[in-house]
């Protein structure tokens, strides 16, 4: 699927004037008024997705990073792109390769950002809080089960949540392609998580989360 056969993009999310489709180009519609209004940066990236365009889903995610906190990368953008390709996959405007292509630059997206620092909340007892005669403690990592219920989409957004808690000390390992109830549970207790969480993006996939 290349820019002339582009899946279309549901852009009313913040914009008047009710849903609309449009094609993986125009970066700024125009209201019932008249009035130019700019897209949403999640609809810009799901954009370049369906265009085939990496460079450009690329470039976007690196320019919101200068001034994003991860969370809101991950929030406003990445998962938005991947709920729109789980609704136009199951609706039939989003081909397997196509799909494919989204998961591949999110997972390039996610392996970016995980070197890099990023913006995080002080915590109560940080460095700078410390008594300076007494060395810090190193707590017990936190283990934390992820488990994607249906396909990559789940997967991708356990990791998502893997880089926002590592900082705070949990880990979360994350469980897929699984047989039978029975398998699940035996690979969840080899962990011994404190929690488990269930990753699931609609629409595809309900019966297994149940």
């Amino acid at each position: 699927m290349g820019n002339d056969g582009a899946a279309p993009v549901d852009a009313a999310d913040g914009l008047p004037g009710g849903p609309r489709k449009i094609c993986a180009e125009p970066e700024i519609l125009r209201d019932a008024s008249g009035e130019e209004v700019e897209l949403n940066p999640d609809v810009k990236f799901y954009e370049r997705l369906v265009a085939l365009d990496r460079r450009g889903a690329l470039a976007l995610i690196e320019e919101h990073g200068k001034h994003m906190p991860r969370a809101d990368i991950f929030d406003r953008i990445l998962v938005p792109a991947l709920r729109r390709a789980e609704r136009d996959a199951a609706g039939n405007e989003l081909g397997g390769q196509e799909e494919a292509f989204v998961w591949r630059v999110i997972e390039d997206v996610l392996e970016d950002l995980e070197g890099s620092t990023q913006v995080t909340l002080a915590q109560p007892g940080s460095p700078s809080d410390a008594d300076p005669g007494r060395a810090p403690s190193t707590p017990s990592p936190i283990r934390i089960v992820g488990i994607a219920v249906e396909d990559t989409s789940d997967v991708l957004v356990l990791k998502m949540l893997g880089q926002l808690i590592a900082p705070a000390g949990c880990g979360l390992e994350i469980i897929t392609d699984v047989e039978s109830p029975l398998e699940l549970a035996d690979r969840v207790a080899e962990h011994s998580p404190r929690l488990v969480v269930l990753s699931h993006l609609p629409p595809r996939g309900l019966t297994q989360a149940r």
